[in-house]
């Protein structure tokens, strides 16, 4: 396909454009503070690789599990979890870029060559200057790899769509689909308007159209195999981590409301999220830019003709994709800003191939590939100051995964492969020491304990305050670190001022509480 778009050097001009943008997102990735979701997802994988613990068997999860099975693999040759979980989504997100620029690229076939590359870099400079992007991607937490499945998804269904591919293509878009969902669940929605758009595409008989959606259904079910196992190894726990635990989410920041400055806490029910999505989502001025675009482009310049065109079967499945996946943001209660990135590079293709669209009505596409232009200047001198720190790139001990490390060694340099108790697990598990199973979540199952029933925390395995004493009567902590959660980490400091630990800062201004030494 790629070199259908740009034969022979200009292939070579494409891949150096893509080279050339990787450093920007490597910086900027490097560089982001760390959040405190990305624990779970680290810690989760390290369990898996060095202990074969599974998630909701062994541990709480509050996931689909196909990131940490990922993870694990990745984590098996090297102690510098987070930077190669970073590395990954990183890349991830560098992936999006390039689908995007070749996508993009493919569009405009009667243009000529040097204005087709411009079209195609506007588009990925689009994404890149993108405040969801830019906010979201390259943390090790589960959003580039769904997005990047789903779009790749999309590419493969625009082929069934166009009648280039038969039931393998429509296979690999339901395999592609179910990877997605079994990585964050909130993407199973995306399910619904890529089956139903198979009854949508044209076909020769009723019969070939049934093949299509059965090799489409077949692949989605084989995705899920690893979470349907695992659902089968621990049907409670599963059902709790994946479902139940959003409810107890939902009523813990009910209960002790959020800090002060925290914009998520208007976003506790319907309208609240409505009100978030508007007041800082779309009033960003890349964000506002893309949605225009889309609007503008995929819906108001092609109603007159009906969206008759050469991209229409896929401006139909965008259309319908859109509102799915942005369902799926407004699915967990509170909504975060992350939360909306999902249905940012559909947006963009939306608008794409709204003026791609139009190729039979020449001097109308022109003009909108002026317009979209400007579109692209606009946000490029929002967004591309987020990739500031490029020019920090080769001061690699300045990356935050590589900092991460190295807290890790000084905890693993002082308690060797003892336990840690503390609520940020991966810092321990950096430098080879291990931590108690039941906070592999970081404060996430603990925060949520004290609201779940006693016979159902028992039953999932999860700890609140008053199951803390028994567990660490029977596996004494060789560490407790604390200073990341705050009020959560009181119960831990009294236990080891009760116990007579000794408190040793740390370098990055935490404390490791370390056991009295003998005859103490």
């Amino acid at each position: 396909m790629i070199g259908h778009c740009l034969p022979g050097k200009k292939v070579i001009l494409a891949f150096l454009f893509l080279l050339a943008i990787f450093p920007l997102l490597l910086s900027a990735d490097m560089h982001k503070p760390l959040d405190h979701d990305e624990h779970q997802f680290v810690a989760g994988g390290v369990l898996l690789a060095d202990r074969l613990l599974l998630p909701y068997r062994d541990y709480p999860y509050f996931h689909m599990p196909n990131l940490t099975l990922l993870y694990a693999a990745l984590f098996a040759g090297t102690d510098y979890h987070l930077l190669a979980a970073r590395l990954f989504s990183t890349l991830c997100a560098w992936l999006t870029v390039g689908v995007v620029f070749f996508l993009t690229l493919r569009l405009f076939p009667r243009l000529p060559e040097p204005l087709r590359f411009l079209v195609a870099a506007g588009s990925a400079l689009l994404l890149l200057a993108n405040p969801l992007f830019t906010y979201t991607s390259g943390k090790a937490w589960n959003h580039d790899l769904p997005v990047l499945l789903t779009l790749l998804a999309f590419a493969v269904h625009s082929r069934v769509a166009r009648q280039e591919g038969g039931k393998r293509w429509a296979f690999l878009s339901g395999l592609l689909v179910g990877l997605a969902a079994g990585t964050r669940l909130s993407f199973a929605l995306a399910a619904i308007p890529f089956g139903g758009t198979l009854l949508l595409f044209p076909s020769d008989t009723r019969q070939k159209r049934s093949a299509l959606v059965g090799a489409w259904a077949v692949g989605v079910l084989l995705a899920l195999v690893p979470s349907l196992l695992l659902w089968a190894l621990a049907p409670r726990q599963f059902l709790f981590d994946n479902l139940d635990y959003a409810r107890y989410n939902t009523l813990y920041r009910r209960e002790v409301g959020f800090a002060a400055g925290d914009v998520s806490a208007i976003a506790m029910t319907f309208a609240g999220k409505l009100s978030y999505l508007a007041r800082y989502v779309i009033s960003a001025p890349g964000n506002l830019l893309l949605l225009f675009s889309f609007l503008f482009f995929a819906l108001t310049m092609n109603i007159p003709n009906r969206w008759q065109g050469p991209c229409r079967q896929e401006l139909i499945l965008l259309w319908l994709l859109v509102p799915f996946l942005l369902a799926g943001s407004f699915a967990p209660t509170p909504a975060f800003f992350q939360y909306f990135y999902a249905p940012v590079p559909f947006l963009l293709l939306g608008g794409v191939y709204g003026v791609a669209n139009l190729q039979e009505q020449q001097a109308k596409m022109k003009w909108s590939l002026v317009l979209l232009a400007h579109v692209v200047v606009m946000a490029g001198a929002y967004g591309l100051k987020s990739y500031e720190s490029v020019k920090d790139l080769l001061r690699i001990e300045g990356w935050l995964p590589v900092q991460a490390h190295q807290v890790g060694v000084e905890i693993g340099a002082t308690v060797g492969q003892g336990r840690v108790l503390t609520l940020a697990p991966l810092f321990p598990l950096e430098g080879r020491a291990q931590i108690y199973e039941q906070f592999a979540t970081g404060a996430f199952a603990w925060r949520v304990a004290p609201l779940v029933p006693e016979q159902d925390r028992q039953r999932v395995e999860i700890l609140s305050a008053d199951d803390l004493a028994d567990l660490l009567h029977a596996r004494p902590p060789d560490g407790i670190l604390v200073g990341y959660e705050g009020e959560l980490e009181q119960p831990f400091l009294e236990y080891a001022q009760a116990n007579g630990y000794r408190p040793l800062p740390l370098a990055n201004g935490t404390v490791l509480w370390l056991p009295p030494q003998p005859g103490e």
